[in-house]
């Protein structure tokens, strides 16, 4: 494998890594953390992430309000495998485990609630539409299936809401779309666009008798990175500016205040390799602008480590030049 082709391995990575999610209401950044780098032919792929999302703002429409009570966190492990039938065609699998948090102070103490169990998991398909030294350009379809426990209890039997629940107790479909140009500004330079458009199914059986749904998700990205390297290690750090919009949740078709709203992000990343087929990933996720639909909790940061590898059945693996 050429250095140039690794390169653009390491960007699509650190793309991947800067469109995870990072909604208003916490929970599992399944829907963006998808997309594993194109590969040749029976290419194993796997890559391990920690990410952590601190949601201490509180916000109504524009406006940040003085009000420190109410803090949200959330830790997920996400596990995504990959592997290319084809040159062109390749399926992923994303799974995870979650722990959220969320505190509210108050004068007599401080309420705090804890969830952690395996979030939904998700399969993408993507087929290789261009892929050259020049550019690439590829769409997916993919689907989340409602794996994770979305009926668990607090300690005193009360169910809890729909947001601190490990799954969403629903089937959603996936829209997504990767694209890069290399050899922008500089030789080692390249432009990359990332869009996943997600469309929240229904769970019927939320609370034991009402329909809940998540609101609808749309989020683009597009942003540079530049390779240096320095004596074996490749490097290369991105910038992404991000987009994302997602509209209010409902409950019996009745739409519930306070979800929803828009967001733009600044996520610089870095990707750090020694060989094509091993690296890491370290991401940031700064909001810039936040538009909240009624009072919520909104992201501060976000932080996302990941270790990525690939292996190729022994046969390919003397064919890569």
């Amino acid at each position: 494998m050429s250095r140039k082709t690794a390169c653009i391995l390491i960007c699509l990575l650190a793309t991947h890594q800067a469109m995870g999610q990072t909604c208003c209401s916490g929970g599992v950044p399944v829907s963006a953390n998808l997309g594993m780098p194109l590969a040749q032919a029976k290419a194993i792929q796997f890559n391990l992430a920690y990410d952590l999302n601190a949601l201490n703002t509180l916000k109504e429409g524009f406006e940040v309000l003085d009000d420190r009570s109410r803090k949200r966190t959330t830790h997920a492990l996400l596990l995504e495998l990959g592997y290319s039938i084809t040159d062109r065609w390749s399926v992923d699998v994303l799974i995870s485990g979650v722990r959220q948090e969320r505190k509210i102070s108050r004068s007599v103490g401080d309420d705090l609630t804890r969830t952690t169990g395996f979030g939904d998991a998700t399969i993408l398909t993507k087929y290789s539409l261009l892929n050259n030294e020049r550019m690439s350009l590829t769409p997916g379809l993919g689907i989340k299936l409602p794996t994770g426990a979305s009926d668990l209890l607090r300690n005193d039997g009360i169910a809890l809401s729909a947001d601190l629940q490990p799954g969403s107790g629903a089937t959603d479909l996936i829209y997504w779309l990767h694209y890069a140009v290399n050899s922008v500004i500089t030789e080692g330079g390249t432009f990359f666009l990332a869009a996943i458009h997600s469309r929240k199914g229904i769970n019927d059986d939320y609370l034991g008798s009402k329909a809940y749904q998540f609101g609808d998700e749309w989020q683009v990205g597009a942003g540079l990175s530049i390779q240096t390297v320095i004596k074996s290690w490749i490097t290369v750090p991105a910038l992404m500016i991000r987009y994302r919009q997602a509209t209010s949740d409902a409950i019996d078709d009745q739409t519930l205040p306070s979800t929803g709203g828009s967001w733009i992000f600044a996520n610089p990343s870095i990707a750090i390799s020694t060989n094509p087929e091993t690296s890491w990933t370290f991401s940031l996720d700064l909001p810039l602008m936040a538009r909240i639909q009624g009072i919520q909790v909104t992201p501060t940061y976000r932080l996302n480590v990941a270790f990525y590898h690939k292996l190729y059945f022994s046969k390919y693996k003397s064919q890569r030049s």
